[in-house]
C-alpha cells in the first residue's frame, strides 16, 4: 500500500520488517501485519502488528512535537509517498526477519528507518554514480546518444558505441525523461574510476526502469557473470529481476511490466536483498566477495534480444557502503515520489 505524508517533515516510514514498538492495542493479528490508522490530530501513519500476534503498535505519526504530521509552506505540491510499501516478506535463502532493518541488523526504533524531507541521491554518503535523463544527455546528428553525463559529481560519464541506438523518450515518465534502446547490442559503457570500485563494504545500485518481459535485460552490470567479485542487475528470460555477486544471486518477480517502476538492489555483510514496485523485499545469502574489479567497466542497459516497445531507462543511482535502513528508505522513497510510481 502506499501512504502520503507531507514533504515539509521529517518522516518515519519503515517495512513491516523493519520497525515496531511495544505498545499494543487488543486484538489478534497476523505477525508483521501492516495496516493504516489515524492518529493523533488525524495524522495518517500505519501500525504493524507485533512479533507474538497479540495487537498492534500504537499509531502514532512522526515529524510534529505532538508525533502528528502537518502541513508546511514548502510549496512542494508531491506528496512523499510510503517508503515501506508494506508487505510480507518472502524467503530466498534466508528470508527477512521481523525487527531487523534493511540492512540486516537489528534496529533500535523507528529512527533507523526515517525519510529525510527532500531528499536526493546527492546526499548518499558515497555516491558514484547518479544518472537521469532530464540532464546531461548528448545526441549525434541522427538524434541516437552519445553521451549521459554523471550528476554525483565524479565524472563517471556513460557513452554508446557508434553502433548503438539509443535516444531520449521526451518527459515519458511522469514529466520525465527517460533514455530508450532501440537495438540488441546496445550498451552504455562507464570506464572504471575508484567511486565505482565497492571493495567489501557493501553498495546499493537503484535505478527506475521499463524492461519488457522475458528480454534478458542487464540494467546494470560490471565484470563477467559468475566470475570474482563480479556483480549485475539483470532481467531473466522467466521475467525475474536477479541481483548476482559472484556465483550467488536472489531475485524476485515484478508485478507489473507494462509501466516503469524502480529496482533497488543494494548488499551488506548481512545478506543480498533486491526490492522492486515496492512489493517485496527479497533477501539472499551475505556476500563477503572484494567487488572492486578494478579496470573494469560498468555497462548500463544491454537488453539480449530487442524489445517492442523499447526497454527504457529513466534514471540509475550507484554508491559504496555501508548502506542503512534510511537510505533505503530515502531512495525508495526519492524514486517513488518523483516518478509516480
Amino acid at each position: 500500500m502506499k501512504l502520503f505524508l507531507p514533504f515539509g517533515s521529517l518522516l518515519l516510514l519503515c517495512t513491516v520488517t523493519m520497525c515496531g514498538s511495544n505498545s499494543a492495542t487488543p486484538g489478534g493479528c497476523t505477525p508483521g501485519q501492516s495496516v493504516a490508522c489515524v492518529g493523533p490530530g488525524g495524522c495518517s501513519s500505519n501500525q504493524v502488528c507485533n512479533a507474538e500476534g497479540t495487537g498492534f503498535a500504537s499509531c502514532v505519526c512522526a515529524g510534529s512535537p505532538d508525533g502528528g504530521s502537518h502541513p508546511t509552506d514548502s510549496g512542494r505540491d508531491a506528496a512523499m509517498k510510503d517508503a515501506s510499501h508494506a508487505t510480507d516478506a518472502h524467503d530466498s535463502g534466508g528470508g527477512t526477519e521481523s525487527g531487523k532493518d534493511s540492512s540486516g541488523t537489528k534496529d533500535s526504533g523507528a529512527d533507523a528507518c526515517a525519510v529525510t524531507a527532500s531528499w536526493d541521491p546527492s546526499m548518499l554518503a558515497n555516491l558514484g554514480l547518479w544518472l537521469y535523463g532530464d540532464k546531461g544527455v548528448a545526441l549525434n546528428t541522427s538524434g541516437n546518444v552519445v553521451t549521459w553525463d554523471d550528476q554525483s559529481g565524479h565524472g563517471n560519464e556513460a557513452s554508446a558505441p557508434g553502433v548503438a541506438m539509443f535516444a531520449v523518450d521526451p518527459g515519458i515518465v511522469n514529466g520525465h525523461n527517460a533514455i530508450a534502446s532501440h537495438g540488441s547490442a546496445n550498451n552504455l559503457a562507464i570506464l572504471d574510476a575508484a567511486s565505482l570500485q565497492f571493495g567489501t563494504s557493501g553498495f546499493v545500485i537503484g535505478a527506475v526502469v521499463r524492461a519488457e518481459m522475458g528480454d534478458q535485460l542487464s540494467v546494470y552490470s560490471k565484470g563477467q557473470s559468475g566470475i570474482g567479485g563480479a556483480y549485475s542487475i539483470t532481467e531473466n528470460p522467466g521475467g525475474d529481476y536477479v541481483f548476482t555477486i559472484g556465483t550467488q544471486s536472489v531475485k524476485l518477480t515484478p508485478t507489473d511490466y507494462t509501466h516503469f517502476h524502480y529496482v533497488i538492489a543494494w548488499s551488506t555483510t548481512e545478506g543480498m536483498q533486491i526490492q522492486s514496485d515496492g512489493v517485496t523485499t527479497v533477501t539472499g545469502p551475505a556476500s563477503s566477495l572484494d567487488v572492486t574489479e578494478g579496470g573494469v567497466m560498468t555497462y548500463l542497459l544491454s537488453p539480449g534480444i530487442a524489445a517492442s516497445p523499447p526497454d527504457e531507462l529513466a534514471e540509475v543511482v550507484a554508491a559504496k557502503g555501508p548502506i542503512s535502513c534510511s537510505d533505503i528508505a530515502n531512495l525508495t522513497a526519492y524514486f517513488t515520489t518523483k516518478f509516480a510510481l
